[in-house]
């Protein structure tokens, strides 16, 4: 609920701590890939933005429900535009107004800036599942509970496993990683179709070698 989520936000850092997340990433570092979490409103932001992708860092994270800022906003494009011209993707959960929501334009505004819509659009997503349809640089992940074995067939059917990136959200919005990655095996999947979504989209989205 948005009272849940105001409560939430009062319990939030001002600017996430990505030092655990490039711990992880120093200790683990054939494992982990590290995206920068950012709070689009702190006056920081784009300097530690930066400064992760300095240190190694893949991509870009907004979590518009956590932190709400309008998508087509100047906060977001500055982040737009640093990503352009580091070329890096950005991750993003969309919000609850449909200013933190509704990512047309920023997406159509980018064309080279590669996005990844958390959830499958989560309560959106009828919206994430045309977005990425009309747009080469969109892509879904199927992490969370939100993101059913029926919803997954309807995505494999639109947009198609090509535009699917495998996630858990563990330990937030899923228990184990298993029960995520049990959701894909049990697809009508050939081989080469499994193993994109589960590694190559993303290898492709970061310009990596798998």
């Amino acid at each position: 609920s948005v009272v849940r989520s105001l409560r939430t936000r009062e319990l939030l850092l001002p600017c996430p701590d990505n030092d655990r997340v490039a711990a992880a990433v120093r200790a683990h570092p054939d494992r982990f890939l590290g995206f920068a979490f950012i709070n689009p409103e702190h006056p920081d932001m784009l300097a530690e933005a930066e400064r992760r992708l300095d240190m190694g860092f893949h991509g870009i994270k907004l979590a518009l429900l956590q932190y709400p800022c309008a998508l087509d906003g100047p906060e977001i494009s500055a982040l737009c535009n640093l990503a352009q011209a580091r070329n890096v993707p950005i991750f993003f959960h969309q919000g609850l107004t449909a200013d933190t929501a509704d990512a047309a334009r920023m997406v159509a505004h980018f064309p080279s800036v590669r996005f990844i819509v958390a959830h499958a659009g989560v309560q959106y997503f009828d919206q994430a599942v045309a977005l990425a349809e009309a747009n080469s640089n969109v892509w879904l992940d199927t992490s969370s509970y939100f993101v059913t074995p029926a919803k997954l067939r309807h995505l494999l059917r639109r947009p198609g496993f090509r535009k699917l990136v495998f996630g858990s959200d563990v330990p937030v919005m899923a228990l184990d990683p298993a029960d995520a990655l049990a959701k894909i095996m049990a697809l009508p999947l050939s081989a080469s179709e499994r193993d994109a979504i589960l590694g190559g989209n993303l290898m492709s989205i970061l310009e990596m070698k798998p």
